[in-house]
């Protein structure tokens, strides 16, 4: 059994060739065999892959528009969200760095690395379902949430209240977000990028509203 197993189960993928996960997993500091490469390889792919599902899913957005959501998808802060969701800090490998001081930078490009490394051993196919799995369709329903909630207010001219407030620290970012109608409080969540955080208080608030 490998030692890898939680780590599949969090991502959905199993490795066939475990030295690819490990390399994508390796911080430069250990040595030249490291992430660097890979995160360079999965940042295109993410690119690559996000545009096209953005060019299928919205045939009648222009250029500025796609554009616009895709930089919203391969954001820092998703894929920051991505990696802890993932709890990849525990798997990583480093010299001389303090895991807690990882940048949210530093952990999105470790998300980067892994996709790079799926589709090293596993195909374009396993990359893009990776991807269109974890970013695209959760970007787009999570966004949705918010969208859905605002025209449901604004159709019924109902009072929406969203307050959002930065609870973490500049190491470790956190954020609370409160949703009431007509001065009612119906949502809160809090996470560790603002876009979740909204998304899950907006969602909470909907069910509350549509039941």
């Amino acid at each position: 059994m490998s030692n890898f197993e939680p780590l599949y189960h969090q991502i959905e993928y199993r490795f066939a060739d475990e030295s690819l996960l490990q390399r994508a997993l390796t911080h430069s500091s250990v040595g030249t065999d490291n992430y660097e490469r890979m995160e360079f390889l999965g940042d295109a792919l993410l690119d690559f892959v996000v545009g096209e599902y953005l060019y299928r899913t919205y045939p009648t957005a222009p250029e500025g528009e796609l554009s616009k959501r895709r930089a919203q998808m391969v954001s820092n802060a998703v894929l920051c969200n991505l990696f802890d969701r993932f709890g990849l800090s525990k798997w990583l490998k480093v010299q001389n760095l303090s895991l807690r001081s990882l940048s949210e930078k530093l952990r999105a490009n470790f998300i980067e690395s892994i996709v790079a490394a799926v589709y090293l051993d596993g195909g374009l196919h396993e990359a893009t379902r990776f991807i269109q799995r974890f970013i695209c369709e959760a970007t787009v329903q999570n966004t949705d949430y918010v969208s859905r909630l605002y025209e449901y207010c604004a159709m019924g001219k109902r009072a929406l209240a969203v307050n959002e407030l930065a609870v973490g620290t500049a190491t470790k970012p956190r954020f609370a977000v409160t949703v009431a109608v007509d001065g009612i409080l119906l949502g809160a969540a809090e996470a560790d990028s603002i876009r979740h955080a909204k998304a899950t208080a907006c969602r909470e608030a909907l069910g509350k509203l549509e039941d």
